[in-house]
């Protein structure tokens, strides 16, 4: 993972610096803390669903507990788990599992070589 950060964006308290426009948050109809947090939140959002941050991570960063976030998350239809990785996973451990057995009982013999999955 890449640390370098830009110490001219932090400042000694470890806060980002950015200048937000006025006209903007009048256009948003929105205070400059409330579009603060609400960038924070889709940021948190989105590195989650890039993998770049860990759900308790992102919670972090949006500043919310996990269970709030899990809450949110589902309000933009974004699964708080990655099924798909999940069964990828499970598959690959059952096939490495199977395999394993299989090799074992070929080499001690139990099973004749030629036969297949």
């Amino acid at each position: 993972m890449n640390k370098k950060i830009n110490k001219e964006a932090l400042n000694e308290n470890n806060r980002f610096n950015s200048k937000v426009p006025e006209e903007i948050l009048y256009t948003l109809n929105e205070t400059k803390s409330n579009f603060i947090k609400k960038m924070k939140f889709y940021t948190a959002i989105e590195l989650y669903k890039m993998h770049k941050l860990s759900m308790g991570k992102a919670a972090e960063l949006a500043e919310m507990n996990k269970t709030d976030f899990m809450f949110e998350l589902n309000k933009y239809e974004i699964p708080a788990i990655d099924y798909e990785k999940l069964i990828i996973v499970s598959d690959s451990s059952q096939i490495a599992n199977r395999l394993a057995v299989e090799s074992y009982l070929v080499v001690s013999g139990l099973e004749n070589p030629s036969q297949s999955f």
